[in-house]
């Protein structure tokens, strides 16, 4: 049986996004995207406890009405999310740590609860990215999504945000998921690590010390992140046309969440 002791979520939340500012706050079916995520931690049920970790005024009054989700005032600057939950967590005890990027509020909460279980028993990987299949040819082009390199055991061993053509039909590449898990005694580890790259991808990082064993936690259902107007668009259409989507964001209301 799956217990969700001593797990810990953190969802970073920032409102300066270059792309689609304030993206966090911007409204699906009358809630904003961050709540869309918050309400799916809290239907996984995986979790012992959620923070949100935020420097922003705007967002800990978005979040006031959930009373068990927790809301950490971090630093203003980070060189990433996975930093910004770090500063969170520092005072709480937990055997693992999921962060989850505010920006997926497509992600299922059945999907949640497997990558929280699989974590869970793995013991031999200390960081996890969950991962989905890349649909089509344009997500392979698109920047702003990150791509996963997988050996045969589903171990990562690079990413890039742009393939070319002839690269793909030699790799096992999947899409990286605003979904990363890590086991309690790696994250001092991994806290020092050099803060950029070329790639401009954090879990880039991890893969510079060879204590890290970085795994894939594949997932079975499609989505994709906001990242800007036109996914937040079609993301209010998701929400309008998937029969699942719409099931999903009704248990709020009966459960009174929002």
């Amino acid at each position: 049986m799956f217990k969700n002791k001593d797990i810990v979520a953190v969802i970073p939340a920032r409102l300066g996004s270059s792309r689609l500012p304030n993206k966090l706050l911007l409204k699906i079916n009358g809630i904003t995207i961050l709540e869309h995520v918050i309400n799916r931690l809290i239907l996984s049920k995986a979790f012992s406890k959620i923070i949100v970790a935020s420097p922003d005024n705007k967002i800990k009054k978005n979040i006031k009405k959930y009373e068990n989700v927790f809301f950490f005032k971090s630093k203003k600057k980070h060189f990433s999310g996975t930093s910004r939950s770090f500063e969170a967590i520092k005072k709480v005890n937990f055997s693992r740590l999921v962060v989850v990027f505010g920006d997926e509020p497509l992600i299922r909460p059945d999907e949640i609860k497997k990558f929280a279980y699989k974590i869970c028993n793995d013991r031999k990987s200390n960081i996890w990215n969950a991962t989905i299949n890349i649909k089509n040819k344009y997500e392979y082009k698109d920047k702003s999504i990150v791509k996963c390199f997988l050996d045969k055991n589903n171990n990562i061993y690079d990413l890039k945000r742009y393939l070319k053509s002839d690269l793909r039909s030699k790799k096992i590449i999947k899409k990286s998921v605003g979904l990363i898990g890590f086991k309690f005694d790696i994250i001092k580890k991994i806290s020092n690590l050099r803060k950029s790259n070329a790639e401009k991808i954090e879990q880039l990082n991890y893969l510079d010390d060879k204590k890290v064993f970085f795994k894939s936690v594949k997932l079975k259902h499609n989505f994709f992140s906001i990242n800007n107007i036109n996914e937040y668009r079609r993301a209010i259409l998701v929400f309008k046309s998937s029969k699942i989507q719409k099931k999903i964001s009704s248990i709020y209301k009966v459960r009174n969440f929002i």
